[in-house]
């Protein structure tokens, strides 16, 4: 199966936050600008931290990055290891 790269991931958030935002937004929760302030904030959040990991995790080199899920606690992790040379 293919990885999905940074912008297909980012579209897909922006896609899922902007239909929860319209649905917060019909059922008179939040406004229309309050929506797209916070659709902007969190995709501009997601995008900074996939940057800073797949930077510091030296995507490419000597480390990988593993995502760990607790479906108990309903959790997500990444995790970066270093790889084991012989």
């Amino acid at each position: 199966m293919k990885k999905l790269s940074k912008v297909q991931v980012l579209g897909i958030v922006r896609h899922v936050l902007t239909f929860t935002g319209g649905i917060l937004v019909a059922k008179g929760l939040i406004n229309d600008s309050t929506m797209v302030e916070l659709v902007g904030g969190i995709v501009a959040v997601v995008g900074m931290v996939w940057s800073i990991v797949s930077k510091n995790c030296g995507v490419g080199g000597n480390r990988t990055l593993v995502q760990i899920t607790d479906q108990k606690n309903s959790f997500t992790s990444l995790v970066c290891f270093s790889k084991q040379t012989k």
